[in-house]
């Protein structure tokens, strides 16, 4: 008998060959590589974060920079 489950919108067949365990075990390697790729995303997320906060900085200073420049100027 063969049934077929629906994963990331494609089909997947699964034999009756194989164990309940064995396809705990397939589908936990699965878990774990989204846990894997999710810790990742995040660690960008906070590098990203990081960048941003200090080129808003920069760009900030440079901002006042030439706002000063200006009021001379006038």
């Amino acid at each position: 008998m063969i049934q077929a489950v629906k994963k990331k919108n494609k089909k997947v067949d699964v034999h009756s060959e194989y164990g309940f365990v064995e396809m705990i075990s397939r589908w936990m390697k699965d878990y774990e590589g989204v846990a894997e790729l999710e810790k990742g995303y995040q660690e960008m997320a906070e590098i990203n974060l990081g960048l941003s906060e200090l080129c808003f900085e920069v760009e900030s200073e440079v901002e006042q920079f030439f706002e000063q420049q200006i009021a001379e100027c006038e």
